[in-house]
């Protein structure tokens, strides 16, 4: 092993030898990289070269990471994500929100090929009229986005930027829906100034 964590081998069906990286000191642990040269000595026993099978297993996972749809990365996190949850429910709700508003316009894509307008596409229908309903899903599905990204599928995520291509929200609104009794209150507090005691009518003389 020479000092800048590279392994010198030489495979027995070759002349010349080669290098394999065992990481940089201190970045991979004295043990980390032993272990790592272990591996490496048993594929060279077996016939094996060790930069062909990393090619090949990396090669794998780029194929499989091309062919990973919305869909499939969505249920991937939701299994993540319910070890977490101590509420059964809310996980059911999770990715029952996906199966209802979300899988049928873009589960069968794949995670490089959602674009904003899609994600926008998905949230219009209940953007305006289900506001409460359209911000969960939004960041459900920012978040699965996200999943993508911190592991190497895709380098942007659409679901950021879909605020500018829908209509604005009307606050107010979702306030309502959420607590129908606040346009009551509101109501009431307008109409109290005109029945305080400093502008109510005396009482009648007996």
């Amino acid at each position: 092993m020479a000092p800048n964590g590279l392994c010198r081998y030489k495979p027995r069906d070759r002349q010349a030898s080669r290098r394999g990286p065992l990481g940089s000191i201190p970045k991979s642990l004295i043990a980390d990289a032993r272990e790592k040269a272990l591996t490496m000595r048993r594929l060279i026993e077996a016939g094996k070269d060790p930069i062909e099978e990393r090619n090949r297993e990396q090669q794998g996972a780029s194929i499989a990471a091309a062919t990973l749809t919305f869909e499939m990365a969505a249920r991937e996190l939701h299994e993540e994500l319910k070890p977490g949850w101590k509420n059964a429910k809310h996980a059911a709700q999770w990715i029952s929100t996906f199966e209802t508003y979300v899988f049928p316009k873009i589960g069968a894509k794949k995670l490089d090929a959602v674009t904003p307008a899609d994600c926008a596409d998905v949230l219009r229908p209940i953007w305006l009229d289900k506001t409460e309903t359209a911000s969960r899903t939004r960041q459900r599905m920012h978040a699965v986005m996200q999943w993508a990204w911190a592991h190497g599928h895709i380098t942007v995520n659409p679901v950021s930027v879909v605020d500018h291509i829908l209509p604005k929200q009307n606050a107010q609104k979702s306030i309502n829906r959420r607590c129908p009794g606040a346009t009551y209150r509101r109501s009431s507090r307008r109409v109290l100034p005109t029945t305080s005691k400093a502008t109510a009518p005396a009482p009648p003389c007996c």
